[in-house]
């Protein structure tokens, strides 16, 4: 990847974003759907994730950090009414994960939208993501993935006989903290009740009682 001006790279997030605007606008504001869950840059600039329902609401949008949506699409879907209907702004890993909710039945085609946002060759890069743009593509460019096995500590987990890898990942699970963020984001961790919160790899963390 060659070098690019970190201005030329600001200006292409401000596009991106000013395109993730206006067609969410658009869907909006033409009663495709509900609402819209995207990001929203808050009081003292947090950003959390926010159901939009006007079209004047999309200004505090914001497309960074990136942030595992289709979970969330799905506990909102089956809280909202039968006919309630959601756009999500969606990336490449997101779309993925909306599938896999798809073909497990946790959600219903015709109740979900999206618009399709393309990640970065940094961001593919961080993520170690093979394809890091959605099918439906609607703001930004499709830049090439990276393969995740040129990565040694994928390598060190996925290559090897059983007995090696479950070494390898003991290690690695000793470093949980029951966080379950990887639960929140996996699209297909949705047993209930969840097998992560068995005591069979870790133990759970007390919290300390206030002072």
């Amino acid at each position: 990847m060659g070098y690019v001006p970190c201005e030329e790279i600001v200006k292409q997030v401000e596009h991106m974003l000013e395109e993730t605007k206006n067609i969410a606008q658009r869907m909006l504001g033409e009663k495709q759907a509900d609402g819209l869950l995207g990001l929203m840059k808050g009081r003292w600039d947090v950003v959390y994730p926010y159901i939009f329902t006007d079209p004047e609401e999309l200004e505090r949008l914001v497309l960074e950090p990136k942030w595992h949506l289709a979970k969330l699409a799905m506990k909102i879907l089956r809280a909202a009414s039968p006919d309630y209907r959601l756009v999500v702004i969606c990336r490449g890993c997101d779309e993925r994960a909306l599938f896999e909710l798809l073909k497990r039945n946790q959600i219903e085609k015709e109740k979900i939208l999206t618009v399709g946002i393309a990640c970065s060759d940094i961001q593919a890069s961080v993520c170690l993501c093979e394809r890091p743009y959605p099918t439906k593509l609607d703001v930004g460019e499709a830049c090439s993935g990276v393969d995740p096995f040129d990565d040694e500590r994928v390598r060190e987990l996925l290559v090897g006989d059983d007995k090696e890898r479950m070494i390898r990942w003991a290690k690695v699970l000793k470093r949980c903290i029951k966080c379950y963020g990887c639960r929140n984001s996996c699209p297909i961790c949705i047993c209930e009740p969840c097998k992560l919160e068995d005591e069979v790899w870790v133990q759970k963390g007390s919290i300390p009682a206030e002072m």
